[in-house]
């Protein structure tokens, strides 16, 4: 096992479950065998004491190269949950209201505009109001990914030549 900068404490001692965190482990276990996931590793720690570090499945399943508790490996939209932790422990903090405007800290969303479609026509109008925190939260800010369809707002982004590098290739076959 490779060591870890928490000390390690009985998931008791840390008002957890051993029975509970076994679970966990069986839980995750099972999402292995469905095919729902090749792998993961799970760590749970409580008051700076690290209570439970179990990896499952496999790492590279084309191999067969198992997890392991240090493996590296993309989380994609599993950013989203975490950012969302991190946000209401600056929430808890007092640091912000969920009904704040984005733009109190990205002064650049401050004026935004929509695209209000009507049949084939597109036009742009102020937004009713600010997006808030509570808004990027939910996901419904409003804000779309530009490579997410083929309507109106997406043939805007195709036209302006607003897409990521990866997404060009992809679209251009290069």
């Amino acid at each position: 096992m490779i060591s870890f900068p928490l000390p390690r404490a009985t998931p008791e001692d840390i008002g957890l479950s051993t029975a509970g965190l076994a679970r966990l482990g069986r839980v995750m276990q099972d999402e292995v065998q469905r095919g729902r996931v090749p792998g993961a590793v799970a760590l749970i720690a409580r008051r700076g004491q690290l209570a439970y570090y179990e990896s499952f499945g496999h790492r590279d399943p084309a191999s067969g190269a198992p997890m392991a508790l240090d493996s590296i490996f993309r989380i994609y939209s599993m950013t989203k949950p975490i950012v969302s932790a991190a946000a209401m422990m600056l929430w808890e903090e007092g640091r912000f209201l969920l009904s704040d405007p984005v733009a109190k800290f990205l002064p650049e969303l401050g004026n935004v505009q929509v695209a209000v479609a009507s049949g084939a026509d597109l036009r742009r109008v102020d937004a009713e109001r600010a997006i808030t925190i509570q808004d990027l939260l939910r996901h419904t800010s409003g804000l779309t990914y530009e490579f997410r369809g083929n309507g109106p707002v997406h043939k805007m982004y195709n036209a302006a030549r607003i897409y990521s590098r990866d997404q060009k290739q992809r679209r251009s076959g290069d």
